[in-house]
């Protein structure tokens, strides 16, 4: 037990969820104002070592090591360089919509502390991509972007007809275009069960073209402007930024293989496997309630699905997100195949030192397996 398990997670949970998670958020923005404090987290809390061994690249990107931030957790971007001090190495910011959106009804998040599992229904409750992009533009502005990857999650705007696929695709298109400056890659989040309709476009008919509108647009972004963060720029043989789509515990393994088959036909970077789960039996104190499950839960779920993207897809990279807690959790979902891992609910649970109690746990593996590399882990 440390601090903050035996503190400030007692603090924090003695009030609502969501306002506890504002008020992470809210302190986290506010200490990346700040040189001093951020170089303090990062002495406090980060996994500093001269070793190579956790660093990767994937889709072009250098990656210093595999444990990024799930999409849902910084929405609008307000707090990056504090992640990046945490030692993450990677971040997904977002979901991000076209057009402002307030999201759905309060209550609408809610947490089993006995289940180490949180319940939303947020709703894709965000400032929208022009007013993020104006944040992202300034904050970048003033040397206050992250050293590491930053992924933006886009996701359809409520108001948008998921019937209406060109409504749709023009949509993200809209997203894409306001924030390009500002990702190294993007996250396309058609699995979330909190807005209707939404998982109707993982239909094939759908997920084709809307996949297909995207790259496009990317290769079209690309050979017009410049790509202005130095993470995306490095491999010179690339013609697009990277594109990726997240799937949802909740589909089938014949769902699971359509997308797949899809992904590789048409030349997707990669895929993000884990969302939450609609499935209410996972939580049994908020079964009555209604949204997305997160938590210890999902792991099981998540290294089985993990292992079955793998076999499918052998050299696709692949990240894992869905019940992460511990080291060993994080091991055993690389030796499935994930090449990267993404955390949210476990680092809520687990608080600052989670990264790098993780990234110290996949090292020490490493050393003692004689691994000099992430993919010396994985068993497929």
């Amino acid at each position: 037990m440390n601090l903050y398990t035996a503190f400030f997670r007692p603090l924090m949970f003695l009030f609502p969820t969501e306002t506890a998670h504002n008020i992470a958020v809210k302190l986290a923005e506010a200490a990346s104002q700040s040189s001093f404090l951020l170089a303090v987290v990062n002495n406090s809390f980060a996994f500093n070592t001269t070793s190579h061994f956790l660093e990767q690249t994937l889709f072009g990107l250098d990656f210093p090591n595999p444990i990024g931030l799930a999409a849902g957790f910084d929405k609008n971007g307000v707090a990056l360089p504090f992640w990046d001090a945490l030692g993450f190495g990677f971040l997904t910011m977002g979901t991000v919509t076209a057009q402002c959106q307030s999201g759905n009804p309060r209550p609408r998040m809610f947490r089993s502390p006995k289940d180490a599992a949180l319940l939303n229904r947020m709703g894709f409750n965000n400032r929208g991509a022009a007013n993020v992009a104006a944040h992202l533009k300034k904050s970048f502005g003033q040397k206050k972007q992250p050293k590491v990857p930053v992924g933006i999650s886009i996701g359809k705007s409520k108001v948008i007809d998921p019937s209406h696929l060109a409504e749709v695709i023009a949509d993200h298109i809209i997203s894409m275009t306001l924030l390009y400056d500002y990702a190294d890659f993007f996250e396309l989040n058609v699995t979330s069960p909190n807005t209707p309709g939404l998982r109707t476009l993982l239909a094939p008919d759908k997920l084709r073209p809307l996949l297909e509108n995207l790259l496009r647009h990317l290769k079209l972004m690309w050979t017009e402007s410049l790509p202005c963060r130095s993470h995306a720029a490095h491999n010179t043989k690339r013609d697009r930024k990277p594109l990726l789509v997240k799937l949802s515990p909740d589909m089938s393994d014949d769902e699971v293989r359509e997308v797949i088959d899809l992904v590789l036909e048409l030349g997707v970077d990669g895929v993000v496997n884990g969302n939450t789960t609609i499935d209410p039996s996972t939580i049994p104190s908020l079964a009555h309630e209604q949204g997305g499950r997160s938590g210890k839960h999902l792991f099981p779920r998540t290294l089985k699905r993990t292992s079955f993207i793998r076999e499918l897809a052998p050299g696709l990279p692949l990240i894992a997100v869905g019940g992460i807690f511990t080291p060993k959790d994080a091991v055993e979902v690389i030796r499935e195949g994930a090449d990267l891992v993404q955390g949210y609910t476990g680092f809520v649970f687990q608080g600052p030192s989670y990264v790098g109690d993780i990234a110290e746990g996949i090292h020490q593996t490493m050393v003692e397996r004689h691994a000099i590399s992430i993919k010396n882990l994985q068993r497929h």
